[in-house]
């Protein structure tokens, strides 16, 4: 969320919720530091993300563009994962089991692989990467991977964007092609039909 922060204002300096803390501890505490700012709801939304770190950081990572439009959206669905979730560790293997269903698009899979990853003890991007060109059926997006490697969740999923994109823009074109070869069938035997009865 890019928004001009106020004059004189300050990162709030509060321990970094790492999934160790209750969540609604560490909302409780950040809330009652900004309301000393007395700042606008979309600040307030900027400032939470650097008060996270490892899982909870990707958490945010994860959530679908346009999806949060306030504050108290964001503390929901932040109380909501990290007090449902379960604490116990995964391990970078189990990503292994992450594959791309047949009828699943490159959007909803990233998505839930992002999710898997949340949770994993000591993730590696290397392995990361690994597991998701493991995963993947879309030969494009697992031949940039193999070239150009993401550092980070962040990048990996910036660069399936692109791709995400792509498949999309395809289905679009498909589907008007077929569209149009259908409606020209449905033309042909239309004249086909006034020919006969002409004939006729």
């Amino acid at each position: 969320m890019l928004v001009p922060l106020p004059n004189g204002f300050k990162q709030p300096m509060i321990e970094a919720y790492d999934r160790v803390t209750a969540p609604l501890d560490h909302l409780g505490t950040f809330v009652d530091l900004m309301r000393l700012y007395a700042v606008l709801d979309i600040v307030m939304c900027r400032s939470f993300s650097p008060t996270l770190r490892r899982e909870a950081r990707d958490w945010v990572a994860t959530l679908a563009p346009r999806s949060i439009k306030t504050f108290d959206e964001l503390s929901r669905s932040f109380v909501a994962y990290f007090m449902s979730r379960k604490l116990t560790q995964k391990m970078t293997i189990e990503l292994m089991q992450v594959v791309q269903k047949k009828d699943e698009s490159l959007h909803e899979y990233l998505a839930r692989f992002s999710q898997e990853t949340l949770g994993v003890r000591d993730l590696q991007m290397s392995a990361v990467v690994t597991m998701l060109m493991n995963g993947t059926q879309n030969r494009a997006f697992k031949m940039s991977l193999s070239k150009n490697p993401p550092e980070s969740m962040h990048d990996l999923l910036k660069k399936g964007d692109k791709y995400v994109d792509t498949e999309e823009a395809e289905n679009v074109t498909k589907n008007l092609r077929e569209g149009w070869e259908t409606g020209s069938h449905k033309r042909k035997l239309s004249d086909v039909k006034n020919l006969l009865i002409r004939i006729r």
